[in-house]
């Protein structure tokens, strides 16, 4: 009963020992997901930032394709794209060398710097040459005004020859070639140059919208595949779930089935115990009854063995006086006490108890020794009258003697008694 218990405790505990190992393996698989969602998480962190520092390096980069016409508020704004890409590179150092964003922090820093000075000399190079085209018709028109020398008459001491027409000068010919030449090269330059930034724009524009929907395809697919992880990860984990909760589903129902088989095993252990405790007490009755009706034997026994001293006692009081009187007279006395004696053991239903036989044969015994000593077996036989029903052979049969060469049942029967009488 010990080792069922005890396997039935070491049971148990192995299922709950499987329990809290099925539950740690829920909670580490758990415990990695939220780590693995965490890093998906910083990884789309990443990616994003990454996503709008190159959007920001692209137009960064498109924006200076249009310097020449820049002026302080374009400065102004690239400077503060700049800081801000800037400051989004370092955040980057965790995850990148240091060296290398420091690298590319002074690299810009320094494009800014030229581009500055491009913007400067292209702003200077603008105002010398207005200075220039306001200068030159200015020059030109004092050069105009000024007085040329008065011609000279022809003829004979210039009274009567013709007035030649007065030449402009050197510097007039030349201010006035320099100013003609100048304003049809600036016209050129400034409508070649307004071509090739018109062009640039153009061109730049559309850069910019075909980078624009090249961005927007990226950064698309990659929220797809984000999308697509995140997914996979939650399908991931509901199929963790549903095994594990299915093992521990399972493992619960082998719980409640064992436990209804040890509880059914329990009652009828209990009641096989009841049952026996039952058992043990009628067999304790019983014992209490044997133990009743053995001592009431034991004092039947008793009382017939006391019963038995007077018979005995007057067997042996008329063998005495057997010895000194009438025989025949004796014998017939002897007879009939005997018989009344015989009526009185049957009446006291002894012929049915071989134990209690037995002790009556004892003291049988000792009373027929005192006959058989003084005289021969023949007239032993002779002193007894026994009746010849079947209930006085059972008393016939158990009386014994014990002789000189060995033992000898000395069997009384009928036939003995007609011998005798007939002499």
């Amino acid at each position: 009963m010990k080792s069922i218990k005890n396997l039935i405790s070491l049971g148990y505990l192995l299922m709950a020992l499987l329990v809290i190992g099925i539950m740690y393996i829920w909670y580490k698989e758990w415990c990695d997901l939220e780590k693995l969602e965490v890093q998906n998480r910083h990884i789309d962190t990443f990616r994003q930032e990454s996503h709008e520092i190159f959007v920001f390096l692209i137009e960064l980069s498109l924006s200076g394709e249009t310097v020449l016409e820049w002026e302080d508020a374009d400065l102004e704004h690239y400077h503060y794209q700049r800081m801000a890409i800037d400051s989004m590179l370092c955040r980057f150092k965790t995850i990148y060398p240091t060296e290398r964003i420091d690298s590319v922090r002074h690299l810009l820093e320094d494009k800014e710097r030229q581009m500055r000075q491009i913007v400067q000399v292209f702003e200077q190079q603008q105002a010398i040459n207005d200075k220039i085209t306001r200068q030159v018709p200015i020059i030109v028109q004092k050069s105009v005004q000024e007085q040329p020398q008065k011609p000279k008459r022809k003829g004979f001491l210039g009274i009567f020859g013709k007035k030649e027409k007065p030449k402009p000068t050197v510097t007039t010919t030349m201010l006035r070639s320099l100013d003609r030449d100048m304003i049809t090269e600036q016209q050129t330059q400034s409508r070649r140059l307004s071509e090739h930034t018109d062009s640039l724009a153009v061109r730049n524009a559309e850069l910019n919208r075909q980078l624009h929907g090249f961005i927007h395809q990226m950064d698309k697919k990659v929220q797809a595949d984000l999308q697509k992880r995140e997914a996979e990860i939650t399908a991931m984990g509901e199929q963790s779930f549903m095994q594990i909760g299915s093992l521990t589903g399972f493992v619960l129902l082998l719980l409640v089935i064992s436990y209804i088989i040890i509880h059914r095993n329990a009652n009828r252990i209990k009641r096989y115990k009841q049952k026996t405790t039952d058992l043990i007490g009628q067999l304790q009755q019983s014992v209490e009854q044997n133990e009743a009706l053995i001592a009431s034997r034991k004092k039947a026994v008793h009382t017939i063995t006391h019963e038995l001293r007077t018979p005995l006692t007057a067997i042996i009081g008329y063998t005495s006086l057997m010895e000194k009187g009438n025989e025949a007279v004796m014998l017939d006395k002897l007879i009939t006490e005997t018989e009344k004696e015989m009526q009185a053991i049957r009446e006291a239903g002894l012929k049915k108890d071989l134990q209690e036989l037995d002790a009556l044969t004892h003291h049988l015994r000792s009373s027929w020794e005192i006959l058989r000593a003084d005289q021969p077996l023949r007239e032993l036989y002779k002193l007894l009258h026994c009746d010849g029903t079947p209930d006085d052979k059972t008393i016939g049969n158990a009386v014994k003697a014990v002789l000189d060469k060995g033992s000898e049942i000395i069997r009384l029967a009928k036939e003995e008694r007609r011998k005798y009488e007939n002499g």
